[in-house]
C-alpha cells in the first residue's frame, strides 16, 4: 500500500519528480506481488468466472519475453509472512477482500478488485517456464527489494509509493511501456523499454533544503502500513494547510505542507516539534513508532542475494539504525526547552 496519497501527489508533479528513461542491458529488481497484481489488472480478466488463468499466464510470459529482448535480467522477490506490527493492516485488508468477494458478479467485477485464489501460483509457474529467477522473502519484500537494488545499482520495478522513500532508482509500473523499441548505441542495435524513473535527488532538488534523512519521517507522519496517521492527529491539527484554487483533498494539501515544513528542519528538530505537540503520556509511544518506521526504510543488508547466487561480500551485515544516544539526547533537549519556557 505504501505511503498514503504520495503516488497521487507525485503523479500531479510528474515533470518535477520523474524523468524519461530507456530500460535495457541491466539487472532489474522486481516487486513480485506488485507486478503480479498490476499485470492481472491490465488484462481485465473475468474474475467472477475464476480468473482466465491461461490468458494471464500467456500475458506474464510475454512480459518477460520483452525484458529478455532488451537484455534485462529480472530478479523477482515475493512477500513472505506478515510481520507482527503489520497484522492489524493485514487483517483489515483480508476483511475487505472477503466483503468484496461476496459482492462479486459479472456486473460488479469491473469495479471490484478481487484476485482469484491461484493468481500468484499461475504467475510463479510462468516465471519457471521463462527461467526467471525468483525467491520468497521471510517477511514483506520491500526492504529486501530496496537493499538488493542498492547492491546491484539497478532500478526497482513496482507500484508502491514506499519506493519514493527508500532512496533507490524506482520505475513506477504505470510508466512502463511493454513494447520493446529499437535504439542505436555506438552504432549497435539494441532494444529498450520506455519508462519514467525516480531518483531521490529530483525530490530534494524540488524542495531546496530538504534532507534525505527526513523522507522516512515524512512517510511515517503521513501514515504507512505500520503507522496510522491518526497517531499524529494533534500535530496535524496545528498545521496550516495551503489554500488552492484547484480541487485538492486534505491529504494532498497535507503532503505539500509537510514537504515545505521539513525544508527548514533536521531530523532531530522535526521530531522534537512533533513530540512537543503531543501529551506527555503519548510522547514515548510516538517516538518508538517513529524510530521503528524510520529504521525500516534504511535496510542495507540483503538476505536474498544468496538465493540468486549473488555475492554478498560488499553488503553490510546489519541495517542502518538511529544512533544509540539519539533518544536520550532528544529527551534532554526537550526537557531543557520546557524549563526555559516556564
Amino acid at each position: 500500500m505504501g505511503v498514503r496519497g504520495l503516488t497521487t501527489y507525485i503523479s500531479h508533479k510528474e515533470n518535477s519528480f520523474l524523468q524519461d528513461f530507456l530500460l535495457h542491458d541491466c539487472p532489474l529488481v522486481i516487486d513480485g506481488h506488485s507486478l503480479c497484481a498490476q499485470l492481472y489488472r491490465l488484462l481485465n480478466c473475468f474474475s467472477a468466472f475464476g480468473g482466465d488463468y491461461d490468458k494471464f499466464a500467456s500475458y506474464v510470459r510475454n512480459f518477460f519475453k520483452n525484458l529478455k529482448k532488451c537484455n534485462i535480467i529480472p530478479y523477482v522477490l515475493f512477500d513472505g509472512s506478515y510481520e507482527h506490527r503489520k497484522l492489524k493492516t493485514a487483517h483489515s485488508r483480508l476483511r475487505s477482500k472477503i466483503y468484496g468477494a461476496s459482492k462479486l458478479d459479472p456486473v460488479t467485477q469491473g469495479s471490484l478488485q478481487i484476485f482469484p485464489l491461484l493468481v500468484r501460483d499461475v504467475f510463479i509457474e510462468a516465471l519457471i517456464d521463462m527461467n526467471v529467477a525468483y525467491t520468497v522473502c521471510e517477511f514483506e519484500a520491500d526492504d529486501e527489494v530496496a537493499a538488493m537494488a542498492r547492491h546491484l545499482e539497478c532500478p526497482v520495478l513496482s507500484y508502491d509509493s514506499d519506493f519514493y522513500i527508500y532512496n533507490v532508482l524506482y520505475i513506477p509500473f504505470n510508466t512502463l511501456d511493454f513494447k520493446a523499441k529499437p535504439i542505436e548505441i555506438d552504432g549497435t542495435k539494441h532494444f529498450a523499454l520506455e519508462c519514467k524513473i525516480f531518483r531521490v535527488e529530483y525530490m530534494l532538488k524540488n524542495y531546496g533544503g530538504l534532507q534525505e534523512e527526513l523522507l522516512p519521517l515524512l512517510a511515517t507522519l503521513l501514515g504507512n502500513d505500520y503507522v496510522e496517521k491518526k497517531v499524529f492527529r494533534k500535530f496535524f491539527s496545528q498545521m496550516k494547510l495551503p489554500k488552492t484554487k484547484k480541487k485538492t483533498n486534505d491529504q494532498q494539501k497535507c503532503i505539500h505542507s509537510l514537504f515545505q515544513w521539513l525544508q527548514n528542519e533536521t531530523l532531530e528538530t522535526a521530531i522534537q516539534k512533533i513530540l512537543g505537540r503531543l501529551k506527555k503520556r503519548q510522547k514515548g509511544k510516538a517516538l518508538a513508532l517513529i524510530k521503528k518506521s524510520i529504521n525500516g526504510y534504511h535496510s542495507k543488508h540483503c538476505r536474498s542475494l544468496k538465493y540468486f547466487n549473488i555475492s554478498d561480500e560488499d553488503t553490510p551485515e546489519s541495517d542502518w539504525q538511529l544512533p544509540e544516544n539519539f533518544e536520550e539526547e532528544l529527551w534532554q533537549k526537550m526537557e531543557m526547552k520546557m524549563k526555559m519556557t516556564k
